[in-house]
């Protein structure tokens, strides 16, 4: 079987121009645009987050394995560590060092995160 078309990519809304993402970067949870529209980071379920330019170049791996990313309002990004997601992460500017915010006790996972506006 063949795939036909990108497994992620970023479109133009306004020219309609689709930028497929590298198709050997493994990716697998919802991205999340930062507030500036600038950049998109990316999880993997067992693997770095990382970031990517609006345009598709410049990825840019991050010192931290996450299962989810949500940028804040500010540019921090959020990222739930690990493939429990049992603690979180924040990312100063989306770059690092991470600083762990919150662990939860074994065997409990959020599930979710969203930041207030």
């Amino acid at each position: 079987m063949r795939l036909l078309g990108p497994r992620l990519a970023i479109v133009d809304v306004r020219s309609g121009r689709l930028t497929r993402l590298d198709a050997r970067r493994v990716y697998d949870q919802q991205p999340a645009w930062s507030p500036d529209g600038r950049r998109l980071a990316l999880g993997q379920y067992r693997g770095p987050v990382f970031t990517v330019a609006a345009n598709g170049a410049g990825y840019r791996p991050l010192p931290v394995t996450g299962s989810f990313v949500s940028w804040l309002p500010d540019g921090n990004l959020l990222v739930g560590r690990g493939t429990s997601a049992h603690s979180i992460a924040v990312l100063p500017q989306g770059r690092g060092p991470a600083r762990t915010m919150l662990t939860l006790p074994y065997r409990q996972v959020i599930v979710s995160l969203v930041a207030a506006r």
